[in-house]
């Protein structure tokens, strides 16, 4: 069975066929009328021999342009990207009967205790079958109302996700309004059959609701079947001005001391927060990051149990896990920095990330986030050997690069304004707030430092080649003076005396 996609190439490609036997029918005409002339035949041959190979050649490479564009894939997707074809940032509420009903008192003490008794961390729950929620937070940021939003998975397709209905629970009075959501499928280009939903409730007086469950929609109290409630997050309406980070998830990662020289590196960038999300780390990386809470480090560690069902997500639901992130520190974090654990920001002529941004802030105008190009480091390339009282860091050992750089939107990375974003993507920002702009910053200025193998092309990288470019050796002394490595030592110290 064809895609929509080759039906519409090969549709293309008739078209282009037909176009050029008309055009051969038309110059066949032309030289008839020319052997009746007495004009000389070889300059007008040749012209007509050219003009035809001009012509087929640019219907060729239009059609080569429209089957192998993004874009044009995007068309013809965009039904699995927006199942509600509303592109309203307030979703429409749609009530029940029954608004609102007042439970018992022991069903509201019961709820209650299980309220104040909750863990913080969030993790997958199941709603019915391929459909799960990772958490829910209220936003308070467009005109026509305030919503709970809900990051979910659902193994859907470019089908529209089942009929819900929203459990809004008031914890403190017992109060709870079942509200039909609507929802949203977020963009990812790799056309997995497992998608990022965002699910939205509405909510009767506007009021948060302390707690939040989805249910099928013929849900009724009479079934017995356990509500699996989630937090509420609230967001605070002036965020402190400081820079977080955040990393995909983590799946069976064993390289203790990458993780430590990426603390301390953007640590050296102004970065007073980092989360993590732990899908299936080593136990060697639960210590370091329960050490470095100890020692006041700000660093979360959240559970990522994606479920069997929608574990085909792309990166195990990074883009899933890059949303959550925003949402769930924009009450706390003004800049969040999307990077992956191989990837470091390098500021060309400045220190910190927040000077950079300040310096690209455009007065008059709102920036809701900061596009950043990437180069390559491959770790093919000969390495630099330094003393032996340096740590093996690989932004101080690898400084030869590839010489091109990544165009924007090709493998960038990207800092966010957290109050602006709506969307998220992997290397840039889908979708801001009204109003709100995208910021490319030159290359001349900053770029990511991509460390890693298999992206260079050729056999000149076994030969040293490449560009020279020492510019992260810049952080080499705070490096060396960050207290991670004080933790890290620690930590290797407590482990090898364990095994002794």
């Amino acid at each position: 069975m064809k895609t929509p996609h080759q039906e519409v190439c090969q549709e293309i490609t008739c078209w282009t066929m037909q176009a050029v036997v008309q055009y051969e029918s038309s110059l066949h005409r032309s030289s008839c009328n020319l052997n009746s002339s007495n004009k000389a035949w070889g300059p007008l041959i040749a012209q007509c021999i050219f003009s035809r190979l001009t012509c087929l050649s640019c219907l060729v490479f239009l059609t080569f342009i429209i089957c192998i564009t993004q874009e044009f894939t995007y068309i013809l997707n965009f039904h699995g990207y927006v199942a509600t074809r509303n592109w309203m940032h307030g979703p429409a509420v749609k009530l029940f009967n029954r608004k609102i009903k007042k439970e018992s008192a022991s069903f509201r003490n019961q709820l209650k205790y299980k309220f104040l008794n909750e863990e913080d961390n969030d993790d997958w729950l199941q709603i019915m079958d391929g459909v799960y929620s990772y958490a829910a937070y209220w936003d308070t940021r467009f005109p026509n109302g305030s919503f709970v939003r809900i990051i979910a998975g659902a193994k859907i397709g470019n089908r529209s996700l089942p009929s819900l209905k929203c459990l809004l629970l008031d914890a403190t009075a017992g109060v709870i309004e079942e509200v039909e959501p609507t929802h949203k499928v977020l963009i990812e280009h790799h056309f997995r059959e497992s998608r990022t939903v965002y699910i939205f409730c509405n909510t009767v007086k506007g009021q948060p609701p302390s707690m939040v469950s989805l249910v099928p929609l013929k849900w009724n109290k009479a079934w017995k079947s356990e509500l699996n409630w989630m937090k509420v997050h609230m967001r605070k309406d002036k965020p402190s001005f400081t820079l977080g980070v955040c990393v995909r998830p983590l799946f069976n990662y064993t390289n203790i001391f990458r993780i430590v020289e990426f603390i301390a590196y953007y640590e050296a960038l102004g970065a007073t927060h980092f989360t993590f999300y732990n899908h299936d780390s080593t136990e060697i990386i639960w210590k370091l990051i329960k050490h470095l809470q100890h020692v006041s480090y700000s660093i979360e560690f959240l559970p990522w149990n994606l479920p069997p069902d929608i574990k085909d997500m792309w990166s195990l639901g990074q883009i899933a896990s890059i949303n959550d992130c925003i949402y769930r520190h924009m009450g706390t974090n003004s800049y969040i920095a999307i990077v992956d654990l191989d990837e470091f920001i390098t500021p060309r002529h400045v220190m910190n990330v927040q000077e950079l941004l300040f310096a690209h802030e455009k007065a008059r105008r709102r920036t809701g986030s900061f596009v950043f190009r990437s180069c390559v480091f491959c770790s093919e390339y000969r390495q630099d050997v330094l003393p032996h009282f340096i740590p093996p860091f690989i932004t101080q050992t690898s400084v030869r690069r590839e010489n091109w750089i990544y165009p924007f939107l090709v493998r960038t990375k990207y800092v966010v304004k957290t109050s602006e974003v709506v969307m998220a993507g992997v290397h840039h920002i889908w979708e801001l707030l009204p109003g709100a702009e995208e910021r490319l910053v030159p290359a001349s200025q900053v770029l990511v430092h991509h460390y890693r193998a298999h992206l260079c092309p050729g056999n000149d990288k076994y030969r040293g080649k490449g560009e020279v470019d020492p510019i992260s050796r810049k952080y080499l002394n705070h490096l060396l003076r960050s207290k991670v490595i004080e933790v890290w030592k620690q930590v290797m110290q407590n482990t090898d005396d364990e095994f002794s």
